[in-house]
């Protein structure tokens, strides 16, 4: 294959003489990729060339072209397959009755007339040759043919200047842009950059090579190479080490425990950005059409294991598992809930022991916090760091609540399980109680009176549940006017101050309920004390639905997982309906629910996954899989139409 080569024409590329018409074309492109929209395994360079097509008929009598390779430095690829037939079944899972053919040919006659909408769209990126400027980006799509294109912009009066290989080149309102002949599914494309550099790097790649390369037959493909950014920016990223001890200084208030321990806690975050740099080799984004659902899937492979989170990747491959019993056991009304396997204790007691040292040693500089209590909380701390299993957890239908002048949705009920024994939790949350009390650590963490500590109380038993134990929280008043400057203080937006507002009230006061089940463990936890027996009394019901019932979750059972859930859009609507909207747009939830096709109930199911590696031949790969119905993005879309999501 050729090396990339400039499209450069003989003369200087000329703007069009009409402002109007030129930026009516560029505004068409834009319209154009705003409408539209098993895999190979991606590396660290280019994706491979597929075999040269067949040439067309509109090819025959051209000169043979030549395939160009990516130049040095791309890094970032991405396709979308067929704009017009990813439009079409998006439009027929959201049952909008939208023509989009007759919108583009009413607002842009001029781009539909040369354009095949059925053609790929492409992009492609590299690394500016001076690092200190933005990198060099093309998009390129398919097109009848050069003739139809110069027609086109010669009734536009816009002009075209001739380059080598029959290239013609012109420019379009704030972009340089190439139209020549191409391999590929198309015998034309054209070729857009912001900078006319971009045309001059890419252009002959995007028309000639980009076309050829196989990615994946993905709806949409988007692939990153690491290799390219870590040679161009990796001199940037090893500089974060002299940032870091900027930062170490500032945090620092002349505790040698508390000093250590933050020193600790920056270089190690900083070392880890560094190593996980340079263990991975690419990531990749991948949009499926499933029939009309729709897969989601974004990856990366890493073929190095210096960093923590690649190396502990791996130790959880071996712990994938299909979800327990107790997930499919929950009560069918959840509208999240997920299962997750957690590392080895061992993997995480840096981290703990970091936390601890902080703690401990701001506690120190404290005089009036003794060391009774200083080391009652470190062995707390201790003690909670032994702690390593696989938990499933949920959240309960979205109910209205209101605190102050302002009402939200929120979780009616909350609840987790780890198969571990109670008496050990109990014990943790027992301890917590009496720290949270201790005098001298209450007047310790006092500002004007009030606490900054949490209050945190037994508070009796949950009906129903033998053994069990219930707790009651609640922040202090120090907590709620911190809250309340914080809210002036990052924005003065109303909607962004609501949804802190919102948080608020999830975390302001609550109860939380500790239940033994055998050798497993539930907690439960809510703002309203009432609602924390009923999930369990949905369990105990023979005749209650549970999640084992939901056919909508059978991608749950298909694969083992580190991690597997789901979310219904009734969980994703609430948080719009509460963040940032008044009392009306809450008052409206039980009416737009009902309205919707499939009342919000419809869920999205992911599964993270790992393929553990050894070496460069065989690399770490990462999945997070998403899978959407076409019933998700038809309540969506309801939803939108009723302007709830904005």
């Amino acid at each position: 294959m050729a090396q990339a080569a400039t499209l450069r024409p003989s003369r200087a590329r000329l703007q069009g003489t009409r402002g109007r018409t030129s930026s009516r074309l560029a505004l068409g492109a834009w319209l154009l990729l705003s409408a539209c929209g098993g895999a190979q395994k991606p590396s660290g360079e280019a994706p491979p060339a597929a075999e040269t097509p067949t040439t067309s008929p509109a090819s025959e009598t051209r000169p043979e072209l030549v395939p160009v390779d990516a130049p040095a430095g791309t890094f970032l690829w991405a396709r979308l397959k067929n704009p017009a037939v990813l439009t079409d079944s998006l439009l027929a899972a959201t049952g909008l009755p939208l023509d989009w053919r007759g919108l583009l040919e009413s607002r842009v006659p001029e781009l539909v007339a040369v354009s095949d909408l059925n053609a790929p769209v492409e992009l492609a990126i590299v690394v500016n040759p001076n690092p200190r400027r933005q990198p060099l980006g093309v998009l390129s799509w398919g097109v009848g043919s050069e003739a139809a294109v110069l027609q086109q912009l010669d009734q536009m009066n816009v002009q075209a200047e001739e380059g080598p290989g029959g290239v013609h080149s012109f420019a379009i309102a704030e972009a340089t842009c190439v139209v020549g002949p191409s391999l590929g599914s198309t015998p034309s494309r054209v070729v857009c950059g912001k900078e006319a550099q971009a045309v001059d790097v890419l252009g002959a790649y995007a028309l000639r090579g980009l076309p050829r390369q196989e990615l994946s037959g993905a709806e949409l493909h988007v692939e990153v190479a690491a290799a390219p950014l870590q040679q161009a920016y990796g001199q940037q990223v090893g500089s974060l080490k002299l940032l870091s001890s900027v930062l170490v200084r500032q945090v620092q208030i002349d505790n040698p425990r508390f000093d250590r321990a933050a020193a600790d806690a920056v270089y190690g975050i900083v070392d880890e950005l560094i190593a996980l740099t340079q263990d991975v080799e690419s990531a990749r984004l991948q949009l499926w059409n499933k029939g009309g659902d729709y897969e989601v899937a974004l990856s990366g492979r890493f073929p190095g294991s210096a960093s923590w989170s690649v190396e502990t990747f791996r130790g959880l491959g071996s712990k994938q598992a299909l979800p327990p019993d107790s997930f499919w056991e929950l009560p069918a009304n959840a509208s999240a809930a997920y299962f997750a396997q957690a590392p080895d204790a061992a993997r995480t007691e840096t981290f703990w022991t970091v936390a601890k040292d902080l703690l401990a040693g701001y506690l120190e500089s404290n005089p009036e916090v003794t060391k009774a209590t200083r080391e009652r909380i470190e062995r707390w701390f201790t003690d909670v760091s032994q702690y390593g299993s696989a938990a499933v957890a949920a959240t309960g239908p979205m109910i209205a609540s209101k605190s102050g002048e302002r009402a939200a949705l929120v979780p009616a009920w909350q609840l987790a399980a780890v198969e571990q024994d109670s008496a050990r939790h109990r014990k943790l949350l027992d301890e917590l109680v009496a720290i949270l009390a201790a005098p001298d650590l209450r007047k310790a963490a006092a500002h004007e009176g009030k606490s900054w500590l949490p209050e945190l109380k037994r508070s009796g038993t949950l009906a129903g549940q033998p053994g069990s134990t219930v707790y009651e929280w609640k922040l202090s008043g120090a907590w709620r006017e911190a809250l309340e400057l914080g809210k002036e203080v990052v924005s003065t937006d109303a909607s962004q101050r609501a949804e802190l507002e919102t948080a608020l009230q999830q975390f302001e006061h609550g109860f939380l309920a500790l239940i033994p089940d055998q050798s497993r463990t539930w907690f439960a936890w809510s703002q309203a004390r009432e609602e924390l027996v009923k999930p369990f009394e949905a369990m105990k019901r023979q005749d209650a639905a549970r999640l084992r019932g939901l056919a909508a979750l059978q991608p749950l059972r298909e694969r083992p997982a580190i991690v597997s859930g789901f979310v219904k859009l009734e969980s994703l609507l609430a948080q719009v309906a509460s963040g940032g909207r008044s009392g009306k747009a809450l008052r409206s939830w039980d009416r737009v629910s009902q309205a919707l096709p499939y009342k919000g109930q419809a869920p999205l199911t992911f599964t993270l996954r790992v393929e553990p590696g050894v070496d460069q031949e065989k690399p770490t790969e990462v999945e997070l899989l998403y899978r959407v119905p076409s019933q998700f993005i038809a309540d969506l879309t309801a939803a939108a139409t009723q302007g709830l999501v904005d």
